[in-house]
Protein backbone atom coordinates (compact mmCIF):
# COMPACT_ATOMS: atom_id res chain seq x y z
CA UNK A 1 0.00 0.00 0.00
CA UNK A 2 0.92 3.21 -0.88
CA UNK A 3 1.93 5.35 1.77
CA UNK A 4 1.20 8.97 2.77
CA UNK A 5 3.85 11.41 2.91
CA UNK A 6 3.96 13.56 6.14
CA UNK A 7 5.47 17.21 6.65
CA UNK A 8 6.05 18.83 9.36
CA UNK A 9 5.64 22.51 9.77
CA UNK A 10 7.42 24.12 13.15
CA UNK A 11 8.41 27.29 13.87
CA UNK A 12 8.79 29.61 17.26
CA UNK A 13 5.57 31.43 17.33
CA UNK A 14 4.31 34.49 15.20
CA UNK A 15 6.92 33.24 12.54
CA UNK A 16 4.23 32.95 9.89
CA UNK A 17 3.19 28.96 9.68
CA UNK A 18 -0.17 29.37 9.11
CA UNK A 19 0.53 32.16 6.43
CA UNK A 20 3.18 29.60 5.07
CA UNK A 21 0.76 26.93 5.03
CA UNK A 22 -2.08 28.63 3.65
CA UNK A 23 0.34 29.64 0.69
CA UNK A 24 1.36 26.09 0.14
CA UNK A 25 -2.42 24.98 -0.09
CA UNK A 26 -3.29 28.06 -3.05
CA UNK A 27 -0.23 26.78 -5.04
CA UNK A 28 -0.44 23.10 -4.22
CA UNK A 29 -0.46 20.40 -7.24
CA UNK A 30 -2.87 19.39 -8.87
CA UNK A 31 -2.56 15.67 -9.11
CA UNK A 32 -2.05 15.25 -5.83
CA UNK A 33 -4.39 15.31 -2.14
CA UNK A 34 -3.58 17.02 0.86
CA UNK A 35 -4.49 16.69 4.01
CA UNK A 36 -4.05 19.56 6.87
CA UNK A 37 -3.65 18.67 10.95
CA UNK A 38 -3.55 22.13 12.83
CA UNK A 39 -2.11 22.52 16.02
CA UNK A 40 -2.32 26.40 15.63
CA UNK A 41 -4.31 28.91 14.36
CA UNK A 42 -1.60 31.36 14.70
CA UNK A 43 -1.97 35.41 14.23
CA UNK A 44 -3.75 34.59 10.32
CA UNK A 45 -6.36 32.02 10.57
CA UNK A 46 -6.98 29.66 8.28
CA UNK A 47 -9.82 30.52 6.57
CA UNK A 48 -12.32 27.77 6.97
CA UNK A 49 -14.38 29.01 4.24
CA UNK A 50 -11.95 28.88 1.36
CA UNK A 51 -11.12 25.48 2.55
CA UNK A 52 -14.08 24.42 2.32
CA UNK A 53 -14.43 25.46 -1.47
CA UNK A 54 -11.27 23.63 -2.51
CA UNK A 55 -12.54 20.37 -0.18
CA UNK A 56 -9.44 20.10 1.52
CA UNK A 57 -9.53 17.95 4.65
CA UNK A 58 -8.34 20.00 7.67
CA UNK A 59 -8.35 18.47 11.53
CA UNK A 60 -7.60 19.61 14.71
CA UNK A 61 -5.92 18.35 17.73
CA UNK A 62 -7.12 20.89 20.74
CA UNK A 63 -5.96 20.67 23.58
CA UNK A 64 -2.27 22.12 24.03
CA UNK A 65 0.84 21.90 21.98
CA UNK A 66 1.30 18.96 19.72
CA UNK A 67 4.40 17.25 21.40
CA UNK A 68 1.89 17.29 25.01
CA UNK A 69 -0.92 15.88 22.90
CA UNK A 70 1.39 13.03 20.91
CA UNK A 71 0.07 10.23 21.70
CA UNK A 72 -3.33 8.51 21.40
CA UNK A 73 -5.10 11.73 20.60
CA UNK A 74 -2.61 11.97 17.55
CA UNK A 75 -2.82 8.77 16.87
CA UNK A 76 -6.29 8.53 16.68
CA UNK A 77 -6.58 11.82 14.28
CA UNK A 78 -3.97 10.99 11.98
CA UNK A 79 -5.65 7.56 11.52
CA UNK A 80 -8.78 8.51 11.84
CA UNK A 81 -7.76 11.50 8.61
CA UNK A 82 -5.84 9.21 6.69
CA UNK A 83 -8.36 6.30 6.27
CA UNK A 84 -11.67 8.81 5.89
CA UNK A 85 -9.56 10.73 2.75
CA UNK A 86 -6.09 8.73 1.68
CA UNK A 87 -4.05 11.88 0.74
CA UNK A 88 -0.90 11.75 -0.38
CA UNK A 89 0.35 14.26 1.86
CA UNK A 90 0.04 15.44 5.11
CA UNK A 91 0.83 18.57 6.34
CA UNK A 92 1.12 19.19 10.55
CA UNK A 93 1.29 22.49 11.46
CA UNK A 94 2.79 22.47 14.90
CA UNK A 95 2.29 24.41 17.74
CA UNK A 96 4.90 27.03 17.80
CA UNK A 97 5.84 25.49 21.64
CA UNK A 98 6.04 21.94 20.01
CA UNK A 99 9.63 19.77 20.43
CA UNK A 100 9.56 19.04 16.84
CA UNK A 101 11.79 15.41 17.79
CA UNK A 102 9.05 14.35 19.67
CA UNK A 103 6.13 14.43 17.33
CA UNK A 104 8.41 13.06 14.30
CA UNK A 105 9.27 10.23 17.14
CA UNK A 106 5.54 9.59 17.39
CA UNK A 107 4.79 9.74 13.51
CA UNK A 108 7.33 7.28 13.22
CA UNK A 109 6.13 4.60 15.91
CA UNK A 110 3.19 1.84 14.95
CA UNK A 111 0.42 2.19 14.11
CA UNK A 112 1.43 5.72 12.57
CA UNK A 113 4.38 4.43 10.49
CA UNK A 114 2.41 1.52 8.57
CA UNK A 115 0.90 4.11 6.87
CA UNK A 116 3.10 7.28 6.57
CA UNK A 117 6.57 8.30 5.18
CA UNK A 118 8.34 11.01 7.31
CA UNK A 119 9.58 13.97 4.73
CA UNK A 120 11.05 16.68 5.26
CA UNK A 121 10.68 19.02 7.86
CA UNK A 122 10.30 22.48 7.55
CA UNK A 123 11.03 24.94 10.05
CA UNK A 124 10.63 28.59 9.99
CA UNK A 125 12.63 31.23 11.21
CA UNK A 126 12.41 35.04 11.57
CA UNK A 127 15.99 36.32 10.56
CA UNK A 128 15.73 38.72 13.10
CA UNK A 129 15.07 36.05 16.15
CA UNK A 130 17.76 33.49 14.44
CA UNK A 131 20.67 35.81 14.87
CA UNK A 132 19.43 36.76 18.05
CA UNK A 133 21.80 34.93 21.05
CA UNK A 134 18.75 35.03 23.85
CA UNK A 135 16.66 32.74 21.30
CA UNK A 136 19.56 30.20 20.44
CA UNK A 137 19.74 30.10 24.29
CA UNK A 138 16.85 28.19 24.03
CA UNK A 139 16.12 24.50 24.35
CA UNK A 140 12.69 24.62 22.02
CA UNK A 141 14.38 27.16 19.25
CA UNK A 142 17.28 25.09 19.49
CA UNK A 143 15.09 21.87 18.92
CA UNK A 144 13.43 23.08 15.88
CA UNK A 145 16.13 24.80 14.31
CA UNK A 146 18.07 21.33 14.45
CA UNK A 147 15.15 18.86 13.35
CA UNK A 148 14.83 21.10 10.26
CA UNK A 149 15.40 19.77 6.70
CA UNK A 150 14.60 22.76 5.20
CA UNK A 151 14.91 26.12 7.13
CA UNK A 152 13.19 29.07 6.15
CA UNK A 153 13.76 32.42 6.61
CA UNK A 154 10.57 34.47 6.69
CA UNK A 155 9.69 37.73 7.13
CA UNK A 156 13.27 39.07 5.01
CA UNK A 157 11.47 41.76 3.94
CA UNK A 158 11.68 43.50 7.50
CA UNK A 159 15.24 42.33 8.38
CA UNK A 160 18.11 44.68 7.23
CA UNK A 161 21.33 43.84 5.40
CA UNK A 162 23.34 42.95 8.49
CA UNK A 163 20.59 40.96 9.74
CA UNK A 164 20.06 38.76 6.72
CA UNK A 165 24.08 38.56 6.03
CA UNK A 166 24.34 37.45 10.02
CA UNK A 167 21.72 34.88 9.08
CA UNK A 168 23.41 33.54 5.91
CA UNK A 169 26.66 32.79 7.61
CA UNK A 170 25.01 31.69 10.74
CA UNK A 171 22.89 29.12 8.53
CA UNK A 172 25.52 28.29 6.37
CA UNK A 173 27.36 27.19 9.34
CA UNK A 174 24.79 24.52 10.84
CA UNK A 175 25.98 20.97 11.30
CA UNK A 176 25.19 18.58 9.71
CA UNK A 177 23.74 21.03 7.02
CA UNK A 178 20.16 21.46 6.05
CA UNK A 179 19.00 20.48 2.53
CA UNK A 180 17.57 23.57 1.82
CA UNK A 181 18.35 27.20 3.22
CA UNK A 182 15.44 29.55 2.15
CA UNK A 183 14.95 33.25 2.07
CA UNK A 184 10.79 34.25 1.72
CA UNK A 185 8.56 36.91 2.65
CA UNK A 186 4.63 36.42 3.60
CA UNK A 187 5.51 32.98 3.92
CA UNK A 188 5.49 32.72 -0.27
CA UNK A 189 6.84 29.20 -0.21
CA UNK A 190 7.82 27.50 -3.61
CA UNK A 191 4.92 24.63 -4.07
CA UNK A 192 7.61 22.04 -4.61
CA UNK A 193 9.04 22.57 -1.25
CA UNK A 194 6.41 20.28 0.57
CA UNK A 195 5.89 18.75 -3.62
CA UNK A 196 6.86 15.22 -5.15
CA UNK A 197 8.57 13.24 -2.68
CA UNK A 198 11.77 12.53 -4.68
CA UNK A 199 14.71 13.21 -2.62
CA UNK A 200 17.25 12.36 -4.97
CA UNK A 201 19.81 15.19 -5.96
CA UNK A 202 18.90 15.98 -9.04
CA UNK A 203 15.31 16.23 -8.53
CA UNK A 204 16.73 18.79 -5.66
CA UNK A 205 19.03 20.85 -8.25
CA UNK A 206 16.28 21.13 -10.89
CA UNK A 207 13.70 22.40 -7.67
CA UNK A 208 16.38 24.85 -6.86
CA UNK A 209 16.11 26.29 -10.13
CA UNK A 210 12.80 26.86 -10.64
CA UNK A 211 13.14 28.95 -7.03
CA UNK A 212 14.91 32.57 -7.88
CA UNK A 213 15.09 33.34 -4.46
CA UNK A 214 17.43 30.73 -2.91
CA UNK A 215 20.45 31.67 -1.65
CA UNK A 216 22.40 28.22 -1.13
CA UNK A 217 23.59 26.30 -3.43
CA UNK A 218 22.83 22.39 -2.52
CA UNK A 219 24.16 20.64 -5.39
CA UNK A 220 27.03 19.16 -2.93
CA UNK A 221 25.03 18.72 0.12
CA UNK A 222 23.73 14.80 1.44
CA UNK A 223 20.27 14.80 1.56
CA UNK A 224 18.58 13.28 4.65
CA UNK A 225 17.17 9.53 3.95
CA UNK A 226 14.12 10.64 5.22
CA UNK A 227 14.02 13.80 3.67
CA UNK A 228 11.40 13.29 0.81
CA UNK A 229 10.53 17.26 -0.43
Amino acid sequence: MKKTIVNLFTGFLGVGKTTALRHLIEHRPTDEKWAIIVNEFGEVGIDGAALMNDELPVAEIAGGCLCCVAGPQMTVTVANLLRRERPDRLLIEASGLAHAAGVIDELREKPLSDALEVGAVITLVDPRQFVNGDYLRQPLYRDQVAIADVLVANKTDVADVPTMEAFRQQAAALFPPKTLVAEVTNGELEPWLAGAGDSTQAALSARCARWQQLWLDIDGLDVPARAAI
